[in-house]
């Protein structure tokens, strides 16, 4: 069994098959390795704005996402979210 899938982000960005890549990829699995070409970008600000937006734009009422970013790759968790009153 693994336990992170790795995925690489190129010259497209952030594309809509992207996200739907890692959602499905979220659906077994509760980490993500993404690693940023050459091609996609080499400003380590940017990489943490694409990070921060991929978590914004996964995280729903059942789950959050968080993420670390090392050199030029990210690292995007899972966690479940907490139910009030537990």
């Amino acid at each position: 069994m693994a336990f992170f899938v790795n995925f690489q982000m190129g010259k497209s960005g952030l594309t809509d098959q992207f996200l739907e890549a890692l959602k499905t990829a979220f659906k077994t699995n509760k980490i993500v390795k993404i690693s940023f070409l050459q091609t996609s970008t080499r400003d380590r600000s940017e990489i943490k704005r694409m990070a921060e937006e991929i978590c914004k734009k996964l995280t729903t009422k059942e789950f959050r996402y968080d993420y670390t970013t090392i050199g030029f790759k990210a690292t995007v968790r899972r966690f479940r979210n907490k139910e009030k009153g537990l």
